[in-house]
């Protein structure tokens, strides 16, 4: 009778183990809020905004070269050949198109540059949460950025952040949303 108890306690626990096991513990962090939250961001972004500035001026001052062209064909056009009004046309259209090109470049280059600062700062904030989930002893780690989790439990999930920005020497700020994790 004690042989059966035994082997039916080892049963249990291993079986409750083995439930356990395959549950898992997890960590979250909020992406968004952990990339905003470095300085190379705020440096970055300072860097982006300078550019998109410069770049809109560029945008703006052949806008207004076009602008100027096209007024004044219109006011000459009448007194012109028909040979001098194609080709002034044809120039301003091909300056029209230039114009569109230049817009297009500018607006390619600068999403570039975006998505280039955005991935090196993930690669830096990927490597300290993977260094942060192996010190934890975590399964895994979600982004809970997009709030897509209606719930965690709070039992069975770590909240990584504040270790993760340790790691990366970032006082932690305080979240709009504390706490809030999709409840």
């Amino acid at each position: 009778m004690m042989r059966r108890t035994v082997a039916v306690l080892a049963v249990l626990l291993s079986v409750s183990l083995g439930v356990h096991a395959q549950a898992g513990h997890f960590g979250y962090i909020d992406r968004d809020f952990a990339i905003k939250a470095m300085p190379q961001y705020a440096a970055d972004s300072i860097s982006l905004d300078s550019i998109q500035k410069e770049y809109s001026m560029e945008m703006e001052r052949s806008s207004e070269m076009f602008e100027r062209m096209y007024v004044d064909f219109m006011v000459e056009q009448d007194k012109l050949a028909a040979p001098i009004v194609a080709k002034r046309q044809k120039e301003l259209q091909l300056l029209l198109e230039e114009d569109s090109k230049l817009r297009d470049s500018l607006q390619k280059d600068l999403e570039q540059r975006r998505r280039s600062m955005l991935d090196a700062l993930d690669e830096r904030l990927a490597s300290v949460v993977n260094k942060v989930a192996v010190e934890l002893d975590l399964d895994y780690v979600v982004d809970i950025s997009n709030r897509t989790f209606m719930f965690m439990n709070p039992e069975r999930s770590v909240d990584i952040t504040e270790k993760v920005f340790q790691k990366l020497g970032i006082k932690m700020p305080q979240p709009k949303d504390a706490g809030n994790t999709g409840k």
